[in-house]
């Protein structure tokens, strides 16, 4: 159905800024004319409103002081690619067991020595 949001709101924006409202008041029939707006003014209208709202309410960079949250406010984020993977790295192993804290892929030619007898 968001295609069709999509495309009304393309009609009614070209009929604002060109002549295509000319067109469609010589063109269509009054009744017609008459239910489009009552869509334009009642359905579309409460779609687009709902649509502009961000999920799960207002985004944290920009609420109010209000919210009394002061103390994250100034968390700094680092946007390093090698940070971040360092970062998902530890919280991976958070919850490794300890029987395999030491298990690692760094031994590659126990994985390469089949494919040297093919």
């Amino acid at each position: 159905m968001g295609h069709l949001i999509k495309i009304a709101n393309h009609i009614l924006n070209a009929s604002e800024k060109g002549t295509l409202s000319s067109f469609i008041t010589e063109n269509v029939s009054p009744d017609v004319v008459d239910a489009w707006e009552a869509f334009v003014l009642n359905q579309l209208a409460e779609i687009n409103k709902s649509n502009q709202l961000c999920l799960g309410g207002v985004h944290p960079a920009l609420s109010s002081s209000e919210d009394g949250n002061k103390e994250f406010s100034n968390v700094p984020f680092h946007q390093g690619a090698e940070v971040q993977q360092e970062i998902f790295t530890e919280f991976q192993m958070q919850n490794v067991p300890p029987q395999f804290e030491n298990f690692s892929f760094s031994d590659q030619e126990e994985f390469t020595e089949g494919e040297e007898a093919l």
